[in-house]
């Protein structure tokens, strides 16, 4: 399909840049993921024992406030119940019938970041159900090459306009934020180090779409996404309203830690990423300009990894070339929380998604475990990557981590 002219009003460009470079780097604030060889894998020490595994799905015993029955199975496969997706024909129609208040010839704006979900959810939606797409895409600094041509091809095969804004908030903050966390490394502050994504891409493509009058935004998030674990780790367990126990268990980190918060303008980030996720903030400002957000794959299309994969494939999308899953391929911070989560706690955001995967019928437990231990092994070029963006020793960084383990292990 021939190239599609992209227009870039008001604020969804603000670098006067025509398209997605193909290459990353002169397209980014920041020198981003440059192709790297393929290193060795990296075995810093084996990843602390999780403790006994759900008899039904791979969650460790270690995995905050699970509980198990005297069969093994977790309590969550116990409470499990399976999820009746509403179909594409309600989507659709929920899609026309926001977007025909809306002023503008686009029916949605879909978040890309050229990982396999948010390209699949736009192939979806403008192939499949014939919505009429915007794609629009937040580069933080931290996208690699890879992802980068995704999202060029991709957007090339559907003939899909694309609206590019540069955000330089994770490029100002990750180093100071990376070196505080040094300080103090625990896994429940190590959300930290992404400060600034989900901002720019929720505040960016709110933007957007009130600019262009686009009337609904979606997501690519799923329901297999994992990481529950994460603000469990973080809350406070004094409160039960989750937003006030999440404020609270991150004023501990910060009471124990405050360097955290020793740079003036990453301190500003880190209260309107909360606001954006934690607040109503955002539902606030989508009411206001009448916008609806959506995430397809929660209520309407049930995901499938073989389905999702084969179909982007076709369009030229590609995963990491040294990296051992598809997933979350769009950022080259992502090995490095996953890394610092296996280490310090014995488990990460795969054992959770693959368990959840496991729930909904899409996998044995056997390849769960198969997974969880083959995608866990790490190339030390892509974590020496980020440290050395940051400017810290990568030596400095594995240190760190064990120390963190120590500190956490203690604690348990």
């Amino acid at each position: 399909m021939g190239r599609q002219r992209r227009h870039f009003n008001g604020p969804c460009l603000r670098d006067g840049s025509r398209r997605v470079n193909a290459s990353g780097p002169r397209n980014s604030l920041f020198p981003v993921a440059r192709t790297m060889p393929s290193g060795n894998t990296l075995t810093i020490a084996t990843a602390p024992d999780p403790g006994k595994r759900c008899s039904r799905c791979v969650l460790p015993s270690s995995y905050p406030g699970i509980r198990f029955d005297s069969a093994g199975v977790c309590s969550h496969c116990l409470a499990h119940t399976p999820v009746r997706y509403r179909g594409p024909v309600d989507l659709k129609r929920h899609i026309l019938e926001a977007s025909s208040r809306a002023r503008a010839r686009e029916h949605c704006l879909v978040l890309l970041s050229g990982g396999r979900d948010s390209s699949y959810l736009l192939y979806y939606l403008s192939k499949v159900l014939g919505v009429r797409t915007l794609a629009y895409f937040a580069d933080t600094g931290f996208v690699p090459p890879h992802a980068h041509g995704n999202i060029h091809r991709i957007v090339d095969a559907l003939g899909v306009e694309l609206a590019v804004e540069r955000s330089g908030t994770l490029t100002r903050c990750f180093r100071p934020h990376l070196r505080a966390w040094m300080r103090r490394p625990t896994a429940a502050s190590s959300g930290i180090l992404c400060i600034g994504c989900k901002l720019a891409y929720h505040r960016g493509a709110l933007r957007c779409a009130s600019t262009r009058g686009i009337g609904v935004m979606a997501d690519g998030w799923t329901r297999f996404e994992g990481g529950e674990y994460k603000r469990a780790l973080m809350k406070s367990p004094r409160v039960a309203a989750d937003a006030l126990a999440m404020a609270l268990g991150y004023a501990r980190e910060i009471a124990h830690n405050p360097r955290l918060i020793l740079n003036a303008r990453c301190v500003g980030a880190q209260i309107m990423e909360y606001a954006y996720l934690l607040t109503p903030y955002e539902r606030r400002r989508l009411r206001r300009a009448g916008i609806i957000k959506l995430s397809p794959f929660s209520w309407y299309l049930r995901w499938n990894e073989p389905e999702v994969v084969a179909r982007i494939s076709d369009l030229g999308w590609q995963p990491h070339r040294i990296a051992r899953s598809s997933w979350r391929g769009d950022c080259i911070l992502s090995p490095l929380r996953s890394f610092i989560y296996k280490q310090i706690l014995g488990f990460n955001d795969m054992d959770d998604a693959y368990s959840s995967l496991v729930r909904d019928g899409q996998m044995s437990r056997e390849e769960a475990l198969e997974r969880v231990e083959r995608e866990s092994e790490y190339d030390e070029a892509v974590l020496r990557e980020p440290c050395e963006i940051a400017g810290v020793d990568f030596g400095d960084f594995l240190a760190a981590v064990r120390r963190g383990r120590r500190m956490h292990e203690r604690s348990t």
